[in-house]
């Protein structure tokens, strides 16, 4: 569990007595199933998911209800996707910058499409889906509408336990994905701005109807995009569902969490 706050990002840590947490970074919004004052539930069927950091952010589930209590990583609750059920959100608001940064913590992802998707923005125009693109397999694709072009990622099945970072830099002027720390993608030319209200669609494209299956464990976004503020969350997560040791050699933080 961890506090709340609005202060932003503050650079290289280097007192370890005091780790970074979450109260330590401006968020949009924030989703951890493992807080259980945040997830509405009946007999383990999710009915409402709280946003924890004060956003006034709820995620509905449009169709069937994912589980929450019967799946878990590293110790912590996972909600569940069976693949014909999603989340979303109605009214995300994109800040004015443009700028964006998703982080999803997933695992055990089975997808029979290619895009089947783990998150997608959408609007009348000027928005995206991060989708599957093997029909058997997570390989990963960024598909853009108005803001540049498709970003197909490179490697192979990406299915979990994994960081999934999708980075949109309007200020920069690119997006790109990471992926346990590692770049997956180049840097596409993002060249105009997402539209300033969208859905926010978890587990599913934005058709809502091609439904990933599989685990989520965390859900942020932040308006920052600099290079140590994605180090330090990816950080957090790593070392908070022990997968640190997937991170890259060279990251910051792959041998101890970030800190204040």
């Amino acid at each position: 569990m961890f506090g709340f706050g609005t202060s932003v990002f503050r650079g290289r840590r280097h007192n370890a007595s005091n780790p970074l947490t979450f109260d330590d970074i401006t968020t949009l919004m924030l989703f951890d199933p493992n807080d259980v004052s945040s997830v509405t539930e009946s007999d383990g069927l999710i009915s409402a998911w709280s946003d924890l950091k004060g956003n006034g952010i709820t995620l509905l589930p449009p169709l069937t209800k994912p589980q929450i209590g019967s799946t878990s990583l590293y110790g912590r609750k996972t909600a569940y996707f069976d693949g014909t059920n999603y989340m979303k959100v109605t009214d995300f608001n994109v800040p004015a910058s443009g700028d964006v940064r998703f982080y999803i913590v997933a695992d055990n992802l089975i997808v029979d499409d290619d895009v089947d998707s783990l998150f997608s923005l959408d609007s009348t125009a000027s928005d995206i889906q991060f989708q599957a693109q093997g029909d058997f397999s997570f390989t990963g694709k960024i598909n853009v509408s108005d803001i540049g072009e498709d970003e197909i990622l490179t490697g192979g099945t990406k299915d979990g336990p994994s960081i999934f970072c999708v980075t949109l830099d309007f200020s920069s002027g690119y997006y790109n994905c990471h992926i346990n720390g590692v770049k997956y993608s180049t840097d596409a030319a993002y060249t105009a701005k997402l539209n300033p209200v969208q859905e926010f669609i978890l587990f599913s494209n934005r058709g809502e109807a091609r439904h990933i299956e599989g685990e989520c464990a965390f859900v942020l976004a932040t308006e920052d995009c600099s290079e140590a503020g994605r180090q330090d969350v990816e950080g957090i997560l790593a070392h908070m569902f022990g997968i640190a040791a997937s991170l890259p050699a060279d990251h910051a933080h792959k041998s101890s969490p970030p800190t204040v």
